[in-house]
């Protein structure tokens, strides 16, 4: 799997208790964010350099962008495009207007919940 460089540099290290990670042996990786505050390009880098040769297949949780300038926000889906996930489901942080425009882009494959909603994996 090919990652894109790193897109948001100087950053603090990345906590591995903001992020948990579930594999399975089918499909790859599901990915769940606490809040993303190092940047969610960065927190799945990380993961994929501890899961090596391991796609990610999902992702979900708090991806920190509401408060993100545009640039910035076109470059982190662009990073989740090329990750070619099957499923995305932004949550909390992630902010209104950046979750539409990565449900614009990932169509059904993203998931817009809220509190109480549930749905497969």
């Amino acid at each position: 799997m090919r990652i894109p460089p790193l897109l948001f540099r100087n950053l603090p290290s990345i906590p591995i208790r903001k992020v948990t990670v579930k594999s399975e042996s089918h499909g790859g990786l599901s990915v769940f964010l606490g809040c993303s505050h190092p940047g969610v390009a960065n927190c799945l880098r990380h993961i994929v350099s501890l899961f090596a040769g391991r796609r990610i297949k999902a992702v979900v949780g708090g991806m920190h962008l509401e408060n993100v300038g545009p640039q910035r926000l076109q470059d982190t889906i662009k990073f989740l495009e090329d990750l070619n996930l099957q499923k995305i489901v932004p949550l909390h942080c992630t902010g209104l207007a950046a979750a539409f425009t990565i449900k614009e882009r990932f169509k059904d494959r993203c998931l817009l919940l809220k509190a109480g909603d549930s749905f497969e994996l």
